[in-house]
């Protein structure tokens, strides 16, 4: 009876583990999914956008709630940023990788701009880099140490199974020690280790421990990446709506669903004359983004 009873107490204490809100973007295109590897139950997240042959179907594991793999897939194969798809202005502003000059279109332009120009291969372009980064980075040291009286740094980690976008690869998992030791390696390889008395990150326990860790450094809390939590927990409770209000704007921004509406909207200007209610048409060859148009509700 004893041990039932103490079963059930440690019972009552159990909290489950609370997961975190699912704001971001990307799961408007991705789905999460457990699959069996290696014997194991892993967590995936799979793209579900639409191509020629079906659905994407590309999956990255998903730990923490990462979103990094997920934004960087959306954004470089299928462009689409946070605000839908990418128009031809927006596309030619990100970052492409070294292998975009195998591009048939990017050849064609550089050949309408110099014929005679001769575009160099990848082993070339990254060979100009790496010679680049050497003639620049002792100059950038005997800058610092001569120059700099005092260093704050920023710090932001993430993970990626093609690419690391860090200054140094720091090992997983990335534990406090981790990020400790490979920071120090690096402001010691920069000769600011003694300059550096500030450096600002996310919440994130891992990092900010790190930091409080090392000699004579503060920790300073990121206040915009705090301000985007707030408002984005804040957003919560209209998830729905804003989800509802984005598909209604993806509907009517196709072109056939944009000329319907200007139809309806000729059809009952009458009505919205009488009323002295102002409509002001869509342009069915150019609809203006988020229907940015001035009638009012009522007159719908």
């Amino acid at each position: 009876m004893s041990a039932q009873t103490n079963t059930e107490s440690k019972a009552d204490h159990f909290k489950p583990k609370k997961t975190r809100a699912k704001i971001s973007f990307i799961w408007q295109y991705f789905n999460e999914e457990e699959i069996e590897q290696n014997g194991k139950k892993i967590t995936v997240i799979k793209c579900q956008v639409m191509n020629n042959d079906g659905s994407c179907g590309v999956s990255y594991q998903n730990s923490g709630n990462s979103t990094g793999n997920a934004i960087y897939h959306l954004r470089t194969l299928h462009n689409i940023d946070k605000n839908g798809k990418m128009t031809e202005h927006q596309e030619t502003n990100t970052i492409k990788p070294i292998h975009v000059i195998k591009s048939a279109d990017l050849k064609m332009l550089f050949k309408e701009l110099d014929p005679g120009f001769i575009m160099p291969c990848q082993k070339s372009i990254r060979n100009i880099i790496d010679d680049a980064f050497d003639y620049t980075s002792p100059q950038l040291k005997t800058l610092m140490k001569n120059e700099a009286t005092s260093v704050s740094l920023t710090l932001d980690l993430w993970t990626s199974k093609k690419l690391t976008l860090t200054i140094e690869y720091i090992h997983y998992p990335h534990t406090a020690e981790h990020i400790l030791e490979t920071l120090e390696s690096v402001l010691e390889e920069w000769e600011i280790r003694d300059k550096v008395y500030t450096i600002t990150t996310d919440n994130g326990s891992n990092v900010k421990k790190a930091i409080n860790n090392m000699r004579g450094v503060k920790w300073l809390g990121c206040v915009a990446h705090t301000l985007h939590l707030v408002v984005g927990k804040g957003m919560i409770p209209a998830q729905v709506l804003i989800m509802r209000a984005k598909r209604l704007i993806d509907f009517f921004m196709r072109l056939k669903q944009s000329e319907r509406l200007e139809i309806i909207q000729k059809k009952f200007s009458d009505i919205a004359k009488n009323s002295n209610k102002e409509i002001t048409l869509l342009k069915s060859s150019n609809p203006p983004q988020y229907l940015n148009d001035t009638f009012s509700t009522s007159s719908r």
